[in-house]
């Protein structure tokens, strides 16, 4: 994350004998940039000034002393980033900024529990799904020439624990962006326990620093590019769902697409399953059966063979769209992790839901970082 030490908070601290809490508080900033967790900026004045302190450690002074020679270049980040913390001097308890809804005040002193300096929290229900949006993000920094990297703790919470470790998280005061999905099986349909829960945990407990982002998709399965389900399922399973793509790629486009964002990724999606909603909720059911006659009016599905049947018998088995098994994003993330920023890039050049490169962008802004320093 970006953090900014204001020049007036440096000098009140540096008047006379620092105090013990404000140089623990000083420390565990600038070794947060040191080792590569946040980006930490000081004007020239302030870093020389810290830079200069007998009661800091060497190694302090002198990650000090390298923040003069980049003072302007991160304090211009400002330009670039809408969301950062600014260190003030005396302020008692972190509050949001009465002027700018990106920014979050903290007081010097709040920095003095080394645990809130630790690398930004990403809460999910499953880890596979914090190792799917990572790499993307290490992608989306670098399409968007930030010329930083993520850093980012990922953290599983399973769905029944994940409103608990939220809480938790709030209730030390440490900075965590949560992503969940919304298990909507239609727009606008209702949130999943998962996530509904959270939310009245979120409201509760935590703060502007704990960023809960409930998906208005499914799952996360629904936010993976089709180029990327392409390669990486080609390079697990070559051979098994050359044809699931090409039923993909065939539908993509065809009418509206906020369906795929709905339909169930790993279990694939058949007119007969369509029937068998009616049993469930009307609306869902009515949705869907529009989808299905949509794609068939744009040629895109087959045509029932006995008329209508399928909608009154449940006979009808004709695929709208494939599902790719449970292990689909475990398979997606192993193709990701060897992959390069640049390559990882590129598959959200084109073609990536629009809420994918909205969490993307959430996760540049909140877990910036710097390389860490060599030694």
């Amino acid at each position: 994350m970006l953090i900014e030490v204001l020049d007036d908070t440096v000098q009140a601290a540096c008047l006379g004998t620092m105090r013990d809490r404000h140089v623990q508080a000083v420390e565990n900033l600038l070794r947060a940039h040191r080792e590569g967790r946040h980006i930490v900026c000081v004007g020239h004045r302030a870093a020389r000034t810290l830079s200069e302190r007998t009661e800091l450690s060497t190694v302090a002074t002198g990650t000090a002393t390298r923040l003069v020679s980049t003072a302007s270049e991160l304090l211009g980040l400002k330009r670039e980033i809408d969301s950062r913390i600014v260190v003030e001097f005396n302020l008692p308890d972190p509050a949001p900024s009465t002027v700018d809804p990106g920014v979050m005040r903290t007081g010097l002193e709040w920095w003095a529990e080394s645990h809130r300096s630790h690398e930004v929290t990403l809460l999910v229900e499953n880890l596979a799904d914090g190792r799917f949006y990572i790499p993307l993000a290490e992608g989306r920094m670098y399409n968007r020439k930030l010329g930083y990297r993520v850093a980012i703790h990922p953290q599983g919470g399973g769905g029944s624990t994940i409103g608990a470790e939220l809480t938790e998280i709030g209730r030390r005061g440490e900075p965590c962006v949560c992503v969940l999905d919304s298990d909507r099986s239609r727009p606008a349909g209702p949130l999943g326990d998962t996530a509904r829960h959270a939310e009245a945990d979120h409201r509760r407990n935590c703060s502007w620093l704990q960023r809960l982002v409930v998906l208005r998709a499914r799952e996360a399965e629904n936010l993976v590019p089709v180029r990327l389900i392409s390669d990486a399922m080609a390079s697990k399973c070559p051979g098994q769902y050359g044809p699931a793509i090409a039923r993909r790629q065939h539908v993509e486009g065809a009418i509206n697409d906020e369906w795929l964002l709905h339909v169930d990724m790993k279990a694939g999606l058949t007119r007969q399953e369509i029937h068998r909603m009616a049993s469930g909720d009307a609306e869902t059911h009515q949705y869907w059966q529009a989808v299905a006659a949509s794609l068939t009016a744009a040629s895109r599905l087959q045509p029932c063979s006995n008329g209508n049947a399928c909608d009154t018998c449940g006979a009808c088995s004709h695929v709208l769209i494939d599902g790719f098994g449970g292990n689909m994003l475990d398979h997606v993330r192993g193709f990701l992790q060897p992959t390069s920023a640049c390559k990882c890039g590129e598959y959200l050049v084109s073609e990536s839901p629009e809420e994918l490169l909205e969490i993307l962008d959430v996760l540049c802004e909140w877990c910036c970082a710097p390389r860490p320093f060599r030694t």
